[in-house]
């Protein structure tokens, strides 16, 4: 069941702005210990900042939130430089905007339910605590004036996953690319093998694949599985259906690398991507698919790509 609550969000400016949804002041930890992450934001009409939180993430608690808000610019904005900075403890950070939703600013929506994903598109993800994407020349992220935003934030503070300052806290840039500079537009993938079934007491393998509907470049792309992944790879799928070459891997579950593609991979339409995750699970239950990092776990692919569909939709897999 979804819970939803209201929160504050204040506008000081369209363009070099910072947006601040339930914002608190800065904890320094005794003893000189972790400090929430500080990020410059661009200057007046270079960009956008957000910022999430300071919030609190108490001992053993593991929460996921949504918050809304609009883009607050009266023009469209193109972004060819994202800055993301988090908290020690952030499971993920994804960033969502609809054409479709119309939600009020500051609501705060606290729940692992699902999106309808029919009405969002993923447009950048972290799951490191320190990202910077320079996408190509002549390449960005395309944003409507007052574009709805979903600002997905996962944290925990249990015992396998601590929240250093004791709670979370996020910042993203948005940097406006020059005017004119501009000639594709990206689009996001997000593929999930939902079958996962991770027999007790022992380690397994699980693969699923994403098929492209259009011929496309990918630039970024990233995996995501929970403490019990040991590892990930993910290769080319030829037209025919068979592995091509490995294109990331990872063996961190914490931090999986966000791998940004220098010179971006080409796939034609009917190519995609096989993924194979490989698991231990050393407890004496079956550990099916689920948000929840101690008890459940994930196969996930997170990648951008351009150029984007005609509609600017994201392409999702959910096997």
């Amino acid at each position: 069941m979804r819970t939803t609550q209201r929160g504050s969000v204040l506008v000081s400016a369209l363009l070099g702005m910072a947006v601040i949804l339930s914002g608190g002041c800065s904890k320094i930890m005794a003893g000189g210990g972790p400090v929430d992450v500080t990020l410059d934001p661009p200057p007046p009409g270079k960009g956008v900042q957000m910022v999430i939180g300071p919030l609190d993430v108490k001992p053993g608690e593991e929460w996921q939130k949504n918050f809304y808000l609009k883009l607050p610019s009266d023009q469209p904005l193109d972004v060819s430089r994202v800055e993301i900075k988090m908290n020690v403890g952030s499971h993920h950070f994804n960033l969502f905007k609809s054409d479709k939703e119309d939600i009020p600013d500051g609501t705060v929506e606290d729940s692992f339910d699902n999106l309808h994903w029919e009405s969002w598109d993923l447009f950048v993800d972290s799951q490191v605590q320190d990202f910077t994407w320079e996408l190509p020349k002549g390449v960005a992220v395309h944003f409507e004036p007052h574009q709805q935003l979903d600002l997905q934030l996962h944290y925990a503070n249990t015992e396998i996953q601590k929240t250093l300052t004791g709670h979370a806290k996020a910042i993203v840039n948005l940097w406006a690319a020059e005017p004119g500079s501009v000639k594709e537009y990206t689009g996001g993938i997000f593929a999930q093998d939902r079958k996962l079934a991770l027999p007790p007491h022992a380690e397994s393998s699980w693969t699923a694949q994403c098929d492209f509907p259009q011929d496309l470049k990918l630039l970024v792309m990233t995996g995501h599985f929970h403490s019990r992944g040991k590892e990930m790879h993910i290769y080319r799928k030829r037209a025919d259906g068979s592995r091509g070459e490995e294109i990331y891997s990872s063996t961190n579950w914490n931090e999986p690398p966000e791998k940004i593609f220098t010179d971006p991979i080409p796939f034609k339409q009917g190519e995609g991507i096989i993924w194979t995750s490989t698991y231990v699970n050393n407890t004496d239950n079956i550990i099916g698919f689920g948000p929840h990092n101690q008890y459940q776990e994930h196969s996930n692919v997170f990648a951008f790509y351009y150029p984007s569909l005609p509609n600017r939709r994201a392409i999702y897999c959910f096997n």
